[in-house]
Formats: structure tokens, sequence, C-alpha cells
């Protein structure tokens, strides 16, 4: 239990100080205000990393050649015209949105780990989808959110379809983080603000 806790704190804190503080601190910057961001989300992985090393370690791997390659193709996205030429503002969000990505992928993985030991062999995936859910209803709260709901619910789908993926398959963390990282590129394609997302 002291581990969903930790776990509880560290995510919910992580979202509550970006949504409630930075976010409006880098909307002041006139460029270059996903790198900030970009950094916060690595600095959230690095402590995630830190409380949870005993069981991230043996997926690092896994999700820094994630990270590499959802890398090459955020820089391919960023100077391709026919995908930014449209955004409202800094085509490099969605550059900088992989280690936003890595931060969430690393949570999921912990709480899933979290969620088996606790279940043992009753352990579904359904249940995961459930939790991950109910992590992402603060969404609602947030006006400047679009597509909240069509997320919510596919939150519930998505979180079914990545603890399948990472028990499932040898390189499911992989497959797991393209989808996620495929999602916002798609979102911000549709939306053509990042601010909205």
């Amino acid at each position: 239990m002291k581990d969903f806790i930790l776990w509880s704190i560290i995510w919910f804190g992580i979202w509550g100080i970006l949504n409630i503080y930075f976010k409006w601190k880098w909307e002041k910057l006139k460029s270059n205000k996903y790198i900030p961001r970009g950094l916060f989300f690595l600095l959230s992985y690095a402590i995630t990393y830190y409380f949870f090393s005993n069981r991230l370690y043996v997926f690092s791997g896994y999700l820094l050649f994630s990270l590499l390659i959802t890398n090459i193709i955020g820089i391919f996205l960023s100077f391709n015209k026919n995908y930014f030429s449209s955004f409202f503002k800094d085509r490099f969000f969605i550059l900088f949105q992989t280690f936003n990505i890595l931060f969430q992928q690393a949570s999921i993985l912990v709480l899933m780990l979290l969620l088996k030991d606790y279940l043992g062999k009753s352990y579904k995936d359904i249940y995961f989808g459930i939790i991950f859910f109910a992590i992402h209803t603060p969404l609602l709260l947030l006006p400047w959110a679009k597509l909240k709901y069509y997320l919510l619910i596919g939150c519930f789908f998505g979180g079914w379809l990545f603890s399948f993926l990472n028990f499932n398959f040898q390189y499911g963390i992989v497959y797991s983080f393209l989808i996620h990282y495929f999602v916002y590129v798609w979102e911000m394609y549709y939306l053509k603000d990042e601010s909205k997302i």
C-alpha cells in the first residue's frame, strides 16, 4: 500500500504542479517554451525512476530505445512542413512531447507491476484500463483541454491495451510507447494548437 501512495503522490503531484503553475509560466515565453517542458518531464521521469528503480531497472533499456525512436520521428515531423505548417504555435512541441511519454510510460509500468503484485494471478488487463481511466479524470477540470471526453474514454481502452502489450509481447513496451506517442501526434495535427492538449 505504501508504494501505491507514493506512486499517487508523484503522479498527481507532477501533473498538478505542471497544470497549476508551470504551464502558465511557459505560456509567457516567446519561443523555445517546450524546452523547459521537455526538461520538466525528463526530471519527472528521473524522480519516478529514483523511487521505483527496483521495478523499472529491467525495463529501462526498452524505455530508452522507445525514446530514441520517438525522438527520430519527432525530428522528422518537426521539419515536415506538411505536418506543422498550420500549427498555431510551436512546431517543436511534438518533439519534446517524447519526454512526457517517457514519464507516463514509466509511471504506467510501475502501476501495472504494483497491481500485478497486489492481485497476483487474478490480475486482468481490464483492471488497469479502469484505473488508467480513473487517474485521467482530472482532465475534466481543465477548461483548455479539448477532446477531453474522447481522451477519457480512450484511456480505458488505451490502459487495457498497454497492459496487454506490456505483459504479453517481448517488445510490448516499445509498441505501447509508440501508440501513446502517435495519439499525441494525431491530436496535435487535429487541434493545430498544442496549448489545447
